[in-house]
Order: structure tokens, then sequence, then C-alpha cells
């Protein structure tokens, strides 16, 4: 199955706003923060790092999450 020109040119529209979020959310960390969390390459991946990282593990919380 061969991609059109048009699907093409979306995937590289969406990958570049993706790398603009990502750039977005690590330039309002801080320095300790960013450190843990510098390896993820999306903006989805460096989200649920930081959740992972700083979401309170209480049973109250967890429900309220999912």
């Amino acid at each position: 199955m061969a991609a059109t020109r048009f699907q093409i040119e979306k995937f590289y529209e969406c990958e570049e706003l993706d790398e603009r979020v990502l750039l977005a959310i690590q330039l309002c960390l801080a320095n300790t923060v960013l450190q843990e969390v510098l390896m993820e390459k999306t903006s989805f991946a460096l989200w649920k790092r930081l959740e992972t990282l700083y979401t309170t593990k209480s049973l109250a919380n967890r429900l309220v999450l999912k």
C-alpha cells in the first residue's frame, strides 16, 4: 500500500507539532526535573513520565485519573 503525498505531508506536520510541544514542555521544567525526563523523545512519553514521577499514588487520585 503506497502512501499518498498528502498522507506523508500530514505525517511530517504531526511529527513537527509533537517536537514543538515536547520542546515547550521541556522549557517549562526546572533543571532537576529536566534531567529526569530528557531521554523521552515524544511529548506523550514525556507527559507519561512526569505523571509517573509526580502523581500521588493514593487510591483517591488513581480513581480520579481513570
